[in-house]
């Protein structure tokens, strides 16, 4: 929805430090992003998730410690473009390169698993009147990791999931200075 964006330009940056609350000090997920509007009609956007799961050690199948930490990270890095194709209609394609490096050294035939997806959404949007009342009305979707299977071995391939996600708001002003 970048091309609905009131901005020209914007960033964004995240930092989710994960279960430190249970004392666990280096399980995180960082999140970069930011957009430019080319013109009224269109934007494009790039972004970048990294996410480092912290040192695990590393156990053999008869359950003894193997003597060295295996230490898993995942990032994808993402660019989008999104461009009104009506006064009333957004739709936007992301293409993204995933990395996801659970398990290096853990196995012999082990390699870090890559692949690629891609994503596609829609918003419609339109000024109504319900009861008198000015109101905006949104409906999109949006289909995200439509790409191929990922491997971490020669053996086996595994799907990425696929997510369909439709969702619908309505926002309504109650006076000058509140709306819901």
């Amino acid at each position: 929805k970048y091309a609905l964006s009131e901005e020209n330009l914007a960033v964004g940056v995240s930092y989710t430090p994960w279960l430190e609350s249970l004392g666990i000090k280096d399980i995180n997920l960082l999140y970069l992003a930011g957009y430019t509007k080319i013109d009224n009609q269109q934007a494009v956007g790039a972004s970048l998730r990294y996410f480092s799961m912290g040192d695990i050690p590393a156990y053999g199948e008869d359950g003894k410690y193997l003597e060295f930490d295996l230490t898993p990270i995942e990032y994808a890095i993402d660019v989008s473009y999104s461009r009104y194709l009506s006064d009333f209609f957004v739709m936007g394609m992301t293409g993204r390169v995933i990395n996801s490096n659970l398990g290096a050294g853990l196995e012999e035939d082990y390699k870090p698993g890559r692949s690629v997806a891609a994503d596609i959404s829609g918003t419609y949007f339109q000024h109504i009147t319900i009861s008198s009342q000015p109101a905006d009305l949104q409906i999109g979707f949006s289909i995200s990791n439509i790409g191929k299977k990922i491997a971490y071995s020669d053996a086996q391939k595994d799907f990425i999931p696929t997510n369909l996600r439709l969702g619908a708001g309505l926002k309504t002003e109650i006076d000058s200075y509140n709306e819901i």
